[in-house]
């Protein structure tokens, strides 16, 4: 049986996060469990269930899935818990000096180094 069902909903913030980060990197939920040091049924589970788990834990997975745990526990969103999707990490401002701002806003010009 495959261990790539799509989560259902059903599973906690912290799950859609890790299902979502793994799907952003490219990875199968055997490739994070390799990486975390887990099984890949634990991976499963913590996608797709409401669960508890140790601070170490956690870190194994942040690390794994290249993120921190405060992003695993949605501490870098404006959303509340229990929307039904991932929320994104709340947005910085980043002043720049007016000449950058005339070059950006020039016809034809796209510079995505931000």
């Amino acid at each position: 049986m495959s261990q790539e069902a799509d989560t259902d909903g059903s599973g906690s913030d912290l799950g859609r996060r890790a299902a979502t980060r793994r799907r952003e990197l490219g990875l199968t939920r055997e490739e994070v469990a390799r990486l975390a040091g887990m099984d890949p049924g634990y991976v499963a589970y913590l996608e797709e269930h409401a669960s508890r788990m140790t601070r170490p834990t956690l870190d194994h997975l942040a690390g794994a899935l290249d993120t921190t745990q405060d992003h695993l526990l949605g501490a870098d969103t404006d959303l509340p818990p229990g929307t039904a999707t991932t929320a994104a990490p709340v947005a910085t401002t980043t002043s720049l000096p007016p000449s950058r701002c005339i070059r950006l806003i020039g016809p034809g010009v796209w510079d995505a180094s931000g």
